[in-house]
């Protein structure tokens, strides 16, 4: 199948052969056009780009075919035709109407079977309407233009500078004189006009000019190529040149993605404290970092408007290609489409800024153009290589990254933010396809007309958790393999009973309820499923439901994984469909082989794995943390305070989101006691069979455990006599009640709130007889709070 190179720094474009990783279309046709089928209030003097996909063997464009006959713009409401003209700017078919269309009228762009290739090939039959808004553009359609709009090198290691191109186009109906051509700016005396510019240009015509960079030092250095023309409209041409040095490939030679982004130009905050290395971070790090969001499933932003994507680097191994791009319906992965591919030639194109890519979705600017479904959606790279990666594919959704060693946030999110100000819907995405050294420079693209996507109704269905913790839409279940046996160690214990099975009572939440409701005025039939179908399974059978108009049904979730070996937590999704259209919620299960001790999921497992808090808590390899002593450093995003306070008026809420202790015949209090006071002003306490699970039920009672309080002063606040004012209580000055401030998914602070998690420390950590410092023993939210010192 034919495939577009396009040179994104060279502003070349052209076609070749190449091996067929794309589906191969059976016919010429259109795969994209812009404006959009359905798009509305387009400007009045618009033209329209049609992207034409042709196999290899059909051969190139025959210009006979190309007519009013073969190509139309017609008025829908009076059948006239609209006078335009048609080129070809490689693999997109431009029509541009010689006099601005009228406002507030539809309009049908067609391509007949007429058009055809030089082998006879002739396209599928293509139509789409637009409406016309009030008037035109203030920007029309650029006369005088430079592709690409910025040029990108590097240069450094095998190579001591990097030649690009950037081409001159007169789209216009007038010559243009260019009176001065000239490189400026503060990185200037690195870059080299190569080739004299023309002194005029002719209507239609084109001029490439080379450039070159040599590096001075490793980093970003930039310039701006400027030309001034006879152009009305851009009679100052300005062209940014980002260059950027590298200490050579591979490894730690490649730039950091700060380095990247600041060659671009972006105001991007990645908060890689030494952008001047390699890594972004140096251990498995799922936290969001500096500018980062959270946006691993995603929706087209305007319905009306394709999806871009430009590719900004690949800092890639060796391979041909280097990695291959794509979509897929989200949490589906059966439903991959490629988008483009990265071959390895020409020389170094797998450790490059904006790379050569293969593709058959590329316009005359190099951009990536392609119209998703209205379903939401993810994008994955595929990295074909036994000798490094085994044949791995990386996913922007965290839970689907499932290779051994994953993180799992494999990809990041960046808002895209130029001059200061934040583009609306566009995102820079930054891959990690490695499980060691993570630089996520791997492959860096743009993305423009996206936004996150979310799970609100669909065609009149709610999904929701109706318990709400930790979220509306996440579920989040417990399971223990094995609670037969004695844990007791007899050598240790002489009175330990090795036949006693006390945890054979032990109750877990390993079953919840997702509540589906019909919103809507008519019925609804509903498929429901989970995309773990041998861990999250409905114990009642359900498959499919209908809902009548306003009805409600609670479909019961149980967690009973199937060879999950060893201890961890299981990340998946429920998935409820109503036609085409679905509604997801996501789903987490925590697992352990046996009750007590290292069988338990520690801290930061529980906190942002299984509630799926993005918080830094600090944690050692183990998950737990290293150290309980007083002059302990903070823990990541921990606060310290011996005193707590209402932050607002009202009450603060605390609820117990777990319990790892021993079990079963003890119980822990939580406790709030006011400055000075020995004896507790409000408390509560736990199920004595909820010692080894989430969400432990209330003492006597089916609610779970916690207190709404409204305090009249500042207090402290102590779990299982462990006390924020580590002075008092049990902890012999330990720190033994931490806290954090919670954070949504996407990584900002919810306002007043903590996760507060305990560990039995009085003897310290990490030692013989001493705490394991997992911190999870008792673990609460606790909401309108802040600290007093």
């Amino acid at each position: 199948m034919q495939r577009t190179r396009v040179a994104l720094l060279a502003g070349l474009v052209f076609t070749l052969s190449a091996c067929n990783l794309f589906p191969t279309p059976a016919t010429p046709r259109v795969s994209s056009v812009s404006p959009a089928d359905g798009a509305t209030n387009v400007p009045t003097n618009a033209a329209v780009r049609a992207q034409l996909s042709v196999p290899d063997s059909a051969g190139s464009i025959d210009l006979t075919t190309l007519s009013a006959e073969t190509v139309s713009l017609t008025d829908v409401g009076s059948g006239n035709a609209v006078a335009a003209t048609r080129t070809l700017e490689g693999a997109t078919l431009v029509l541009r109407p010689t006099e601005a269309l009228a406002p507030e009228t539809t309009y049908r762009f067609a391509v007949t079977e007429g058009l055809a290739t030089e082998t006879g090939a002739t396209f599928t039959p293509f139509q789409s309407t637009f409406t016309t808004g009030q008037g035109a553009s203030p920007n029309p359609d650029v006369t005088f233009q430079a592709v690409p709009a910025r040029v990108l090198f590097t240069a450094g290691g095998e190579t001591a500078s990097d030649t690009r191109t950037v081409t001159l186009r007169n789209d216009g109906s007038s010559p243009i004189s260019l009176s001065d051509v000239s490189i400026t700016g503060e990185g200037a005396a690195r870059f080299d006009l190569e080739t004299p510019a023309p002194a005029t240009l002719a209507p239609g015509e084109s001029a490439t000019l080379s450039l070159r960079f040599t590096p001075s030092a490793p980093g970003p250095q930039r310039a701006t190529l400027v030309v001034a023309s006879s152009d009305p409209q851009t009679p100052r041409l300005e062209v940014p040149l980002g260059g950027l040095g590298v200490r050579g490939q591979g490894g730690n030679q490649e730039p950091s993605l700060q380095w990247i982004l600041d060659t671009y130009g972006f105001d991007i905050d990645t908060g890689d404290a030494t952008p001047g290395d390699t890594f972004l971070v140096t251990e498995p790090n799922n936290d969001l970092l500096g500018d980062e969001v959270s946006l691993q499933r995603m929706v087209r932003a305007n319905p009306a408007e394709p999806v871009t994507i430009e590719v900004l680097a690949a800092f890639g191994v060796p391979n041909d290609p280097v990695l291959e791009f794509g979509v897929y319906e989200a949490g589906r992965v059966g439903t991959r489409e490629a988008l483009f591919t990265v071959p390895q030639a020409p020389a170094l194109n797998a450790q490059r800024l904006a790379p050569d890519i293969e593709s058959d979705l590329v316009d005359a600017s190099g951009l990536i153009r392609f119209d998703p479904s209205s379903e939401p959606f993810g994008f994955y790279s595929f990295w074909p290589t036994n000798r490094f990666f085994n044949q791995r594919y990386v996913y922007t959704e965290d839970r689907l990254n499932t290779f051994q060693g994953a993180v799992p946030r494999q990809v990041r999110a960046y808002p895209l933010v130029e001059n200061g100000e934040t583009v609306e819907n566009a995102f820079v995405l930054a891959t990690e396809e490695f499980s060691q050294g993570f630089d996520y420079n791997d492959v860096v693209v743009l993305v423009r007309n996206v936004a996150p996507a979310s799970t609100a109704d669909i065609d009149g269905l709610q999904v929701t958790n109706p318990l709400g913790l930790p979220f509306d839409d996440r579920l989040v279940l417990h399971s223990i393999r094995d609670t037969s046996g004695n844990l007791c160690n007899p050598e240790r214990d002489p009175t330990c009973d090795p036949t006693a099975q006390p945890w054979l009572e032990l109750n877990t939440r390993n079953t919840g309820t997702v509540r589906l409701r019909n919103t809507g005025g008519a019925p609804l039939q509903v498929s429901v499923s989970t995309t773990e179908p041998s861990a999250f399974i409905f114990p009642n059978g359900e498959t499919f439901l209908t809902l009548d108009p306003g009805s409600t049904y609670d479909l019961t979730v149980q967690f009973a994984p199937v060879g999950l070996g060893g201890k961890g937590v299981l990340q998946a999704a429920f998935v409820a469909q109503v036609g085409g259209a679905t509604a997801e919620m996501e789903l987490a299960g925590i697992y352990m082989p046996a009750p007590e001790g290292g069988r338990e999921v520690y801290l930061e497992g529980l906190v942002v794995d299984a509630f799926g808090y993005p918080i830094d808590v600090g944690a050692d390899s183990q998950g737990g943390l290293t150290s309980a002593a007083p002059d302990a450093p903070l823990a990541g995003d921990e606060v310290r305070s011996a005193y707590w306070r209402a932050a607002t008026p009202g009450p603060v809420t605390v609820t117990q989101i777990a319990a790892f202790h021993s079990c079963c015949n003890v119980t822990y209090p939580f406790e709030m006691f006011y400055e000075g006071a020995s004896t507790p002003f409000a408390s509560f306490r736990h199920e004595r069979l909820d010692g080894q699970t989430i969400y432990p039920r209330a003492l006597g009672g089916e609610e779970i455990a916690g207190m709404s309080v409204s305090p009249t002063g500042p207090f402290e606040m102590r779990s299982a006599g462990y006390s924020t004012n580590p002075s008092l209580g049990r902890g012999n000055g330990n720190l033994g009640l931490r806290l954090w401030p919670a954070k949504d998914r996407s990584g900002q602070p919810i306002p007043n709130t903590y996760i507060a998690a305990q560990d039995f420390v009085e003897n310290g950590c990490g030692t013989t007889d001493t705490a394991n410092c997992d911190y999870n023993d008792n673990m609460y939210l606790i909401e309108n709070i802040e600290p007093v010192n």
